[in-house]
C-alpha cells in the first residue's frame, strides 16, 4: 500500500462540485513524416505498449472507510485502457478556437474516482491534418516538473523508437478492511503526534520573519491580504480556455535586456494583461494584486518520481504601477523577496501542518476560501501564474512528432484565473484557464499578454534609440 501524503492528498480532498483538481495537457502532433495516414487503432496499440513506463496511470485511489485517513494508491486490477483513451474529431475546418472549445468541455467535468485519475482524447482534424492529444490528469498524481519528466518517459526522442517489452504486471488486490483500518489508524496517530512539532516550526519561522525587521516594501504579501476583484468571485463548474505560443528567444531577449529572469517577464505579462482587463471593467484596485506562484521543491533525489514536490509563493504583481518597465523591475524585486521568505520558512510552512491532518479537517479548511469569496472578503490570492521549464529536445509519440505543448493546472475557489507558461524546445506556450464568472472570454487575457510582451520590447528598442541619438550628438 502507498498512502497519499501531503500535497497529493490535499489536491484530492479539496476537490468539490465546482473546484476540479485536475491539470490539462495539450500536445500538438504533426502527421507522420513518411506520408502514411494517422490511425487511431495504431495509436491505441502504441499506448498499450508504453503505458507501463508511467506507473501512476494504472494507480487507483482507494478511500479508507469512514475517511479515517488519506486514501491509498493501488494498481487497478481491472484497468481498461479503452476507458481512458478516446477518439474525437473537430468539424473541419478547425483552428485554435474550435480546439479551445473542445478543451473547455473537458475541463468542466471531474475525473471518475472509480478509475485511475486520467483521461486522454486523440483529437483529429486540427488545422487540417494535425492531431491534438488532450489529457486530463489529476494533480494528485504529478506536479508540473513531474509532468515534464512523465512526458519524456512516455515518449521517445526518435520517431518509431523501439519500446522495451513491459515487465510482468503485478496485480494488486484491495487489502482487507481490517488491514486498511489498522494501517490508517497507525498512520493517523503517527501524523497527529508530529503536528505539535510542525506547529512550533511554523511559529519559529514567523518569529524569524519578524526578526529580519523588513520594511513594508521589502516584505512579501501575506496570503489572504489580496484585494477583492471580479476575478475572485465564487467559481462555477464552467471553464473557459485559450492558448498561444511565442518564440522563447523574444522572452529571453527581454529578460537579458533588463537584467531579470524569464519568470519575471512572464509575471509582468500576466500583471499587465490582468491590469488592463480590470481597468476595462472599472475594477482595478489601488492596492496591487497578488499571485500564487508555484515553485518546485523537487531535488535530484526525487527526479522521475511522481506526486507533488511543490510550494507556493505569494508575490505582488505590482499592478499599481502603470509603466511596464518600472513594473518589471518592481516584480523582479518582489519575486526575490518572496523567494527569500520561502527559503527562510523551509520546514515551517502552514502547508506542512495541513498535510498531516485527517481528511475531514482538510476539507473544512478548503471550504474557507469559498466562504470568503461569497462574502466578498480578501481572497488567498487574486490569480495563479506559473512558468514551467519543459523538455528541450524532440519528442515523438511513435511516428508522430510533437510540435507544441501546453499545460495548465486548476483554478481554485475564489481564484478564477490561471495563466501558465511552458517552454518546449524553442517556444514558450501560454495557457489561460478561467471560470466563466471571472473571465468569460480568456481571449482578452491572451491579447493583453501579447501586448505586454510587445510593450516591453518597444520600450527596450526606444531606450536603445535614445542612447544612439545621444551618442551621435
Amino acid at each position: 500500500m502507498k498512502r497519499l501524503q501531503g500535497m497529493d492528498a490535499l489536491f484530492l480532498h479539496t476537490e468539490t462540485a465546482t473546484q476540479y483538481m485536475h491539470t490539462l495537457k495539450v500536445a500538438i502532433f504533426e502527421p507522420p513524416a513518411d506520408g502514411s495516414p494517422y490511425s487511431f487503432a495504431d495509436q491505441m496499440e502504441h499506448i498499450a505498449s508504453t503505458i507501463h513506463r508511467v506507473p501512476p496511470f494504472r494507480w487507483k485511489a482507494l478511500p479508507i472507510p469512514f475517511n479515517l485517513h488519506n486514501p491509498i494508491w493501488i494498481t487497478d486490477p481491472h484497468f481498461d485502457l479503452a476507458l481512458h483513451v478516446h477518439r474525437a474529431a473537430l468539424p473541419a475546418p478547425a483552428g485554435s478556437d474550435q480546439l479551445a472549445e473542445f478543451i473547455e468541455n473537458i475541463a468542466s467535468t471531474p475525473l471518475n474516482r472509480e478509475r485511475p485519475l486520467w483521461d486522454l482524447w486523440m483529437v483529429e482534424n486540427y488545422l487540417g491534418d494535425k492531431i491534438a492529444a488532450v489529457s486530463k490528469v489529476h494533480h494528485a498524481l504529478a506536479d508540473g516538473v513531474a509532468t515534464a519528466e512523465l512526458l519524456e518517459d512516455f515518449m521517445t526522442p526518435e520517431a518509431g523508437a523501439e519500446i522495451p517489452a513491459p515487465p510482468p504486471l503485478a496485480i494488486e488486490q484491495p487489502p482487507p478492511l481490517w488491514r486498511m483500518l489498522g494501517a490508517a489508524l497507525v498512520d493517523l496517530i503517527r501524523d497527529l503526534v508530529r503536528i505539535p512539532a510542525k506547529v512550533m516550526a511554523v511559529r519559529a519561522a514567523k518569529a524569524h520573519q519578524k526578526e529580519r525587521n523588513l520594511s513594508p516594501e521589502e516584505r512579501p504579501p501575506e496570503p489572504y491580504s489580496a484585494p477583492f476583484t471580479l476575478l475572485n468571485r465564487p467559481i462555477s463548474s464552467h471553464r473557459k480556455f485559450n492558448f498561444f505560443t511565442v518564440p522563447l528567444a523574444r522572452v529571453k531577449a527581454v529578460s537579458a535586456a533588463y537584467g531579470v529572469t524569464i519568470n519575471d517577464v512572464v509575471m509582468n505579462m500576466a500583471a499587465q494583461a490582468v491590469r488592463e482587463y480590470l481597468i476595462e471593467h472599472n475594477d482595478l484596485p489601488s492596492q496591487s494584486l497578488t499571485a500564487s506562484i508555484p515553485i518546485s521543491t523537487r531535488g535530484k533525489e526525487a527526479e522521475h518520481t511522481y506526486g507533488n514536490k511543490v510550494g507556493s509563493l505569494c508575490v505582488s504583481l505590482c499592478t499599481d504601477i502603470a509603466d511596464p518597465v518600472a513594473r518589471l523591475q518592481a516584480i523582479h524585486a518582489a519575486m526575490a523577496a518572496s523567494k527569500l521568505d520561502f527559503e527562510d520558512t523551509a520546514g515551517g510552512r502552514a502547508a506542512d501542518v495541513v498535510g498531516l491532518l485527517p481528511p475531514v479537517l482538510v476539507r473544512a479548511i478548503g471550504s474557507y476560501s469559498r466562504r470568503l469569496s461569497m462574502q466578498g472578503k480578501s481572497p488567498s490570492y487574486n490569480l495563479i501564474v506559473s512558468n514551467v521549464p519543459g523538455p528541450r529536445g524532440e519528442l515523438f509519440d511513435d511516428y508522430l512528432a510533437m510540435s507544441e505543448f501546453y499545460s495548465i493546472g486548476p483554478i481554485l475557489e475564489g481564484i478564477g484565473l490561471n495563466i501558465t507558461a511552458w517552454s518546449f524546445r524553442d517556444n514558450l506556450s501560454f495557457s489561460i484557464l478561467s471560470c466563466v464568472r471571472a473571465v468569460p472570454d480568456p481571449g482578452v487575457i491572451r491579447t493583453g499578454l501579447i501586448r505586454a510582451l510587445d510593450d516591453m520590447e518597444n520600450a527596450q528598442n526606444n531606450s536603445q534609440g535614445d542612447h544612439g541619438e545621444r551618442a551621435a550628438t
